[in-house]
Parts: structure tokens; sequence; C-alpha cells
């Protein structure tokens, strides 16, 4: 991550000053220049601090890039090395919830392996590489759907291999200085186990063997196949690292029924959920259609009307002290139309807390079961707050734009 990170820096591809990264190098040396060899270690970080890489050659300087990183707030996603994770895991672990983490493997390959097949995307395939980010993000719950396809086609970072006149495998270019790095490497379910990605992963590395000393890949450690895939193309495991996922404690907050007069609040959490939380599953145009601004009068009335003053409808605000943090709302249509919490307060038990009380709400009503159209990504709170997929579809937003969603179900007791 690191080594991708920088090169992207050196390219001036990366502006921290502009876009918001936090970067912050340690080194030793006492004059205004250091080389190489001075760096004790670096951590950097996407704005919001939802991903962060950091590396350290000790303990002390390891400490003291993340005190310098967990002053942005808790740091959702942290790539490190084996040793820096033993140094940190327990204090993130003392002060964070673990969500989920793994120690992927990291493969290099130096040899053209044979039987390559594939090219490289053209601009008509960008419809079909929309949809291999929104699956591959759907799976895998990583990855953005705001790509920027017609730069990346243009700068050669995205091969494909077809089958019956539809691409059916990705796999997408990053590199360092001396090596390329194969990332988001997919399959579309109905084509796997049909050598497709090993055909076109083949034809990226013959492709970046031109170019570069080694190709790069990152592997879960679990996952036997494709481990044995890589293997097989002539890939070989240099080492480890590591991935945690990590969120707030919990949040004590009070979940009251909504007023009449939080409807701008609510429209303000509304918009800012939406802009910050949802902007990197969904197009621009998407996100401004979902959640407009500037928030005016008419649509605080509206939300008055529609949502607050309807018999039918049920909707709670969670707050901390008078702060309204979140709210929710359901129907009697056996319908949750929508739950948001503000960013600042995410991932900390304030949406689970505010559907545990719409449930009882539905139950209040006689309603045995909710269905929600979740967006893309909202799937995984639902699923652990136990609603089950129905189906992939599509949810269409009162101005007519239509958005990409999960249609889910729970069963109430």
């Amino acid at each position: 991550d690191l080594e991708v990170a920088l090169n992207l820096v050196l390219q001036g591809r990366i502006v921290p000053a502009k876009t918001g990264e936090l970067i912050a190098i340690a080194y030793s040396s006492l004059t205004d220049t250091f080389t190489p060899g001075d760096i004790r270690g670096i951590v950097m970080a996407k704005p919001g601090n939802l991903n962060l890489s950091l590396e350290s050659s000790d303990r002390q300087t390891a400490e003291s890039l993340l005190a310098l990183a967990r002053s942005h707030g808790c740091p959702r996603r942290v790539a490190t090395s084996i040793s820096v994770k033993n140094w940190l895991r327990p204090w993130l672990l003392q002060h964070y919830l673990l969500e989920r983490e793994h120690n992927p493997l990291v493969m290099l390959c130096r040899q053209v392996p044979s039987g390559g097949e594939g090219r490289w995307a053209v601009s008509q395939d960008k419809p079909m590489l929309q949809a291999y980010a929104e699956a591959y993000r759907a799976e895998r719950g990583s990855g953005s759907l705001t790509q920027d396809w017609d730069d990346l086609i243009q700068r050669k970072q995205v091969a494909v291999v077809e089958s019956e006149d539809q691409l059916v495998s990705v796999v997408k270019r990053s590199s360092t200085v001396h090596q390329a790095i194969a990332v988001g490497i997919f399959t579309f379910p109905q084509f796997r186990n049909r050598g497709f990605a090993r055909r076109l992963l083949a034809f990226f590395t013959q492709e970046m063997l031109k170019e570069y000393a080694a190709v790069k890949l990152w592997v879960d450690e679990d996952n036997v196949g494709a481990i044995a895939l890589y293997q097989a193309l002539g890939f070989q495991q240099i080492g480890s690292c590591y991935t945690g996922y990590f969120s707030e404690r919990s949040l004590d907050v009070d979940i009251e029924p909504a007023r009449p007069e939080d409807a701008a609040v609510i429209l303000e959490i509304h918009a800012a959920a939406v802009h910050q939380t949802a902007a990197s599953y969904y197009t621009e145009e998407v996100i401004n259609n979902w959640a407009r601004l500037p928030i005016t009068l008419e649509r605080i009335k509206r939300v008055k009307q529609r949502w607050l003053e309807d018999p039918n409808r049920r909707v709670v605000v969670a707050k901390k002290s008078s702060q309204i943090v979140g709210f929710g709302f359901i129907n009697k249509n056996n319908e949750l139309q929508g739950l948001f919490v503000h960013p600042d307060f995410g991932r900390r038990g304030v949406g689970a807390k505010i559907l545990a009380v719409l449930e009882q709400e539905a139950l209040s009503l006689r309603l045995s079961y909710l269905e929600v159209d979740a967006s893309i990504n909202a799937e995984a709170f639902y699923s652990k707050q136990g609603f089950e997929i129905v189906e992939y579809g599509i949810h269409q937003l009162a101005s007519g734009q239509e958005m990409a969603c999960v249609k889910m179900r729970k069963t109430l007791a």
C-alpha cells in the first residue's frame, strides 16, 4: 500500500494538501534533508482515516505514527507488516472494536507464464467495467464505484478476457517504481471454474514483465484455490502482512419518536450520510439525486408532512445528550424505508440501536417481517442485524433516478 501510494505522490497524482490524505514520515536525520536510509517509519491515510497504511522500523516510531493518525479519528482499516501488527494490535484492541482481520500473503512472480489470453480494456467496455465494480464491491466489500474508466483505459490500467462476446474476468494494474501489482482480480460468478482467471492473469503477467522486474499480488491466507492458481503461474510467497478493520466503541444514545421540528436536522443527517458514507459506492449523479443540496424550506416542509406527520409511518431519532445523531423509519407496509447515522457517529452501534427500536415498533403494528432496499454500502450492516438477501436489484429514487440496491428481508420474532 505504501509503495503504491508513494509512487502516486511522486507522480503528482496524490496531492495531500488538495485531496486530504494524511502523509507523515518519521526520520532520524538532524538536518532539513534526509536520505531513504534516514526513514524510520511512514503513515498514510485516506480522508476520514478510512484506509490507513503504516510501516516502521521500531516500536516507538510505530506508536508515534499511530498516535498522529488516530488524532484524525478511528482508523477504519489498518494495513501494516506483521511486526508492526504485533506492536500496535494490543493498543488498537484496547481502544476500538475489531470487526475482522486477516493476514494476506504477499506473492511475487519474476518468470513469464504460458497460456495467456486477454486484452487491454477499451471504451466500449465501460458498461461492463462498471458492472464489474459493482459486483466486486457487493462480494468483497471494497473497491470504488466511481472509477474514471476513461483515464484507466487510456493508461492501460485494466485488462480483460472475453467469452461469448462479454467480459468475464477483469484485473486492474497498479505499480511501484520497480514492480507491477495485480489488484481487483475478479471473475463474474457464472463464469468461474472455467480457467478464465488463469488465462487473464497469465496475459497480465506477460505484459507487465515487459516493463517491470516482477509482478506482485496479495491473497487471503485461507483462499486455497487462488493460492494454488497463483503458484501454478509462477508466483511465490515472499511474506505476509496484516489488515484489520476497526470501529469506535458503542455510543450511548437515547432513541425517541421524531418530532416535526426535527425535520431540518433529519435532512442534514441524511445528506451527510449519503455524501460521505455512500459516495465511494455510487456515481455522483446517484448521490446528488439521493440527497440533494442545498436543503430548502420546501423540502423541510415536505419531510414534516410526508414523514413525521404521516400516521402510517413510525420515525425515530437517536440522541446523544440533546443532539440528534441518527434516524430511521418504517411504514405499515412492512417497509424499512430509511436508516441513517451521521458519519461523525458511525460504526458505534447507533444504527443497530435505531433498528432494534424500529423492530419493536413493527411488532406493535402486528408486522411479522421487514423489507428494505439496502444501499450497497449498507448490505454488511443489515446482514449483521439478521436480514437476508432476497436479490440484488434496482431502487428508484423519488426523482426517478435508479440506483443499485440489495433487497433484503428479516422475519421478526
